[in-house]
């Protein structure tokens, strides 16, 4: 550590001795503002150099904050937020991937949300959760007392579909202002309750498609910008303004004397992608990365992976900066010590992140141990694949669980404070990265020993996945959870089918007698219920003909797609299209008889259970 590192240091265990120790009731405990971003890479920030971008805001929290200059997350979104709700790595928590019914989080995982519940906190979110579509996979399933959180129209950034505690609602305007008054709202409201909260601002921006209100757009224009550029630097600057106006909701309330704000993003950027096919040019990108870091969202090198965490403590004591590295994993035990409740101990397997309050308080900090961090890409590669154009595996549903080894893997990484080695397409590299932040030179001839101890560790780290019953696994969806009517299993969280193709919402090509889907389904409430197919195909005259047979043990329905038609939470289906169902766990199967006249077009997106009575 350096003297200058030390000094600052220094000052913040004067604030906190000004502060005081950490209330130790649960009526006096702080406040959790927990802020996420989505596809935000850290050099948007005007804070990290961004010459172009204005955020005013999140620079004006990151002063007031501790500042952790090498934190990392996950590659792309479900596996960062499984890593920050369980404090484990994301294949532990059970998610691989981010659609494709590979991001849904284990249900008996103890969640970050759960743990502030046990102590007596008031917990919301709101924007997006991507951890599960099932009903017990919903963020209000798993902690959090309210949530309003995004189902469908996921990256449209006005008129989002959303679900509040599970019913569907369709509102209007940006989905930035709504997550902020979202959010706002649940504040002012626990507030005037007299708990303590925690809420959970999960922006969907600025993941693509990129657009934004004129006003903020037109800052950018006839400045020699692509179209692009303009749209995105426009998106960067509204969204700014929205978080500021939920920072500034705290200030104003003079509640950040009793409010720890914790601000992050879920990967790093998407280089040159717009919507409509628009891109930025080369040197708009090099603006987007003032650090000159390698890499972007979906990879292992640093500018996918690495993040700004800013913690600021009550009474925006900040200006402190943190060089050990830290990970998204460490944020739940970080927060359960912040907020004075237990870090949990009946987790489904141990914790892989460890609290950075011994770095915050820095007295301790003497006793806080390096340690390797482990790093590998939302969904792993198997088999011989041929090379996709940006030099990938390209990642397809597990099949055969054989087949998954870890030479196949092209994308995965091992790291300590000074050293990362990298396996990428056919090559192990080895970078100081101290050094070399942008990892353009490869130690290896002259670290053999340490590469070989990494490499040795990461593969006995990713083999440990592999083995492992509860990785790489399609969910289990549950039907019949309690208070609520319907009931989904999505298409594409089939752990076997057959003849078709899974896409990443639903399951297509179902153009033969025989071609079938399979699902792991638990019944938890004995009743009738009504079954339903929702299609998302484009010509709904022309499917409803096709004729489908679905199983669930014994148990068989035949019927065409129209008799099968959703409508939602009905009462009024006919009696073929209905089955009792008891406690269990289950094979349910979705088998096309007859395509009719739908061949080639068909398209299913999940088959719903309606309650309709004992």
């Amino acid at each position: 550590m350096n003297l200058n590192r030390n000094l600052s240091r220094l000052c913040l265990v004067f604030a906190i001795a000004i502060l005081g120790p950490a209330p130790a009731d649960a009526s006096s405990n702080p406040n959790i503002l927990l802020i996420l971003m989505d596809d935000m890479g850290i050099g948007d920030l005007s804070c990290s150099g961004n010459s172009v971008f204005e955020t005013p805001q999140i620079d004006r929290l990151s002063k007031q904050s501790i500042r952790f200059e090498n934190f990392f997350v996950n590659a792309s979104c479900s596996p960062t937020r499984a890593a920050l709700m369980t404090g484990r790595y994301f294949v532990d928590a059970g998610v691989w991937g981010v659609h494709g019914g590979r991001e849904y989080m284990h249900t008996d995982e103890v969640t970050l949300a759960q743990a502030l519940q046990r102590g007596g906190y008031a917990t919301g979110l709101f924007g997006k959760w991507h951890l599960g579509k099932s009903e017990d996979t919903k963020p209000y399933r798993r902690g959090f007392d309210e949530s309003i959180h995004l189902v469908g129209r996921l990256y449209a950034d006005t008129g989002p579909i959303v679900e509040r505690n599970g019913i569907q609602e369709s509102p209007k305007g940006w989905s930035v202002d709504l997550v902020t008054e979202w959010t706002k709202d649940f504040i002012r409201r626990k507030q005037a309750e007299g708990k303590p909260w925690f809420a959970m601002a999960s922006y969907p921006q600025i993941h693509t498609q990129w657009t934004a209100k004129e006003e903020y757009i037109e800052r950018y224009r006839g400045r020699g910008y692509s179209e692009g550029f303009e749209l995105l630097a426009g998106y960067v600057a509204q969204t700014d303004e929205g978080v500021g106006r939920l920072i500034e909701s705290i200030t104003e309330s003079d509640l950040a004397q009793n409010t720890v704000v914790v601000y992050l993003h879920d990967n790093g950027p998407i280089n040159r992608m717009s919507n409509n096919s628009q891109f930025i040019a080369d040197d708009e990108a090099v603006i987007r990365n003032a650090m000159k870091l390698r890499g972007q969202k979906g990879q292992v090198w640093d500018n996918g992976v690495r993040s700004p965490l800013f913690i600021r403590l009550p009474g925006g004591h900040g200006g402190v900066s943190i060089a050990d590295n830290a990970h998204v994993m460490d944020l739940l035990p970080t927060i359960c010590e912040l907020a004075g409740v237990a870090i949990p101990t009946d987790t489904a397997g141990p914790l892989a992140g460890r609290s950075l309050k011994p770095l915050m308080d820095l007295g301790e900090n003497a006793n806080w141990s390096d340690r390797y961090l482990m790093c590998t890409r939302p969904t792993p590669t198997w088999g011989t694949k041929p090379f996709t154009s940006s030099g990938m595996h390209k990642a397809m549903p597990i099949r055969q669980r054989s087949v998954l080894r870890y030479e196949f893997q092209d994308n995965i990484s091992i790291r300590d404070q000074r050293f990362k080695l990298v396996k990428f397409k056919d090559d192990e590299m080895l970078f100081d990265i101290q050094s070399d932040p942008s990892e353009l030179v490869d130690l290896s001839d002259t670290y053999p020993n340490r590469k070989q101890k990494m490499s040795a560790a990461m593969k006995t780290w990713f083999e440990a996945f592999i083995d492992s019953p509860r990785c790489f696994t399609y969910p289990t969806s549950t039907i019949g959870v309690a208070g609520q009517v319907r009931s989904s299993v999505h298409m594409a969280s089939a752990f076997e089918d057959h003849g078709v193709t899974r896409g990443s919402e639903g399951i297509r090509d179902w153009d033969d007698g025989g071609d079938v889907a399979r699902f792991r389904i638990r019944v938890e409430q004995k009743g009738t219920y009504a079954v339903c197919l929702q299609s998302s195909s484009s010509d709904k005259a022309i499917d409803a003909q096709a004729r489908f047979r679905i199983g669930i043990g014994e148990q068989l329905i035949e019927a065409s797609l129209q008799q099968l038609a959703d409508k939602q939470h009905s009462v009024r289906r006919p009696r073929q299209t209905s089955l009792p169902l008891t406690p269990g766990e289950y094979i349910l199967s979705v088998e096309l008889i007859d395509p009719a006249t739908a061949k080639g077009r068909l398209q299913i997106k999940a088959v719903c259970f309606d309650l309709q009575g004992p």
